[in-house]
């Protein structure tokens, strides 16, 4: 290795990584990894496009994902998934929630273990999340069986058509009514990580006690009103509740096991 260029990167990661990435130990990944994030964000701080701040944190927290890998466990087969990540990743860091995501998927890539789970689709997942999406995902994965019930309540108009009146009411397992998932459940329905299934019900009795209570609560609180609707009276009669459930995706559960597990 050219003395000269490993004098470049160091000046350019941050001190606190600099340590492990020339360990010995991870020699041949440390030198990938230090080489990736100099030609990857070495121009955008250059170009005051991101702040070095912000990726010194990013390079950081690679750094320690990375440095929890067994060392025979640790591989270069697939930096192009890493230099991937990291192009995605590139205006996606200020945020500490998607940050962290992209720097396990960024250890991931030069982990053995993890080579089975992990597709070059995800960074393009984590590039077209907003943060309150990731918090939802988070929240979904650690659910019983990683899975939601909802319901809302639709009003029946004089010709017979129907107009949804009330947000989607989420219930989760610690029994807390969410009901600002829509926008999060529409980004990932899109991504193909997230399945919606309306009109269809779970049937074991704790679902089904959790549909009764989210019914209790459309009929009972306005709060979940749509703001359009929030000050005219729905009469019950004339109304109904749609139920159903949102759970990962097949994709969405190998997605959510790369970045969430170990994390």
């Amino acid at each position: 290795m050219d003395t000269n260029q490993l004098e470049v990167w160091r000046n350019f990661l941050p001190d606190s990584t600099l340590e492990f990435l020339f360990n010995p130990l991870a020699k041949d990944v440390g030198y990938c990894v230090a080489g990736l994030f100099y030609s990857v964000f070495k121009p955008l701080v250059k170009r005051g496009i991101k702040s070095q701040a912000e990726v010194d944190k990013l390079i950081e927290e690679s750094a320690r994902n990375i440095n929890e890998i067994a060392p025979d466990k640790l591989t270069t087969v697939n930096r192009g998934i890493a230099y991937k990540v990291m192009e995605d990743a590139r205006f996606s860091i200020s945020s500490e929630e998607l940050r962290n995501m992209f720097a396990k998927l960024i250890a991931d890539s030069f982990n053995d273990d993890a080579i089975d789970n992990l597709s070059p689709y995800f960074s393009t997942v984590i590039s077209n999340l907003t943060v309150n999406d990731a918090r939802f995902l988070r929240t979904i994965y650690n659910q019983k069986n990683q899975q939601l019930v909802y319901g809302y309540r639709r009003m029946i108009l004089d010709d017979d058509s129907g107009v949804t009146v009330t947000h989607r009411l989420y219930m989760l397992d610690s029994n807390e009514f969410k009901d600002n998932f829509d926008v999060s459940v529409d980004t990932l329905k899109s991504l193909g990580v997230l399945n919606d299934m309306e009109k269809d019900e779970l049937t074991a009795w704790d679902y089904r006690k959790r549909y009764q209570e989210i019914a209790v609560a459309l009929e009972t609180n306005p709060v979940f009103f749509k703001q359009e609707f929030a000050n005219s009276k729905v009469n019950v009669t004339t109304s109904d509740i749609i139920n159903g459930h949102v759970m990962l995706s097949e994709l969405g559960q190998k997605f959510c096991k790369c970045i969430f597990e170990n994390a």
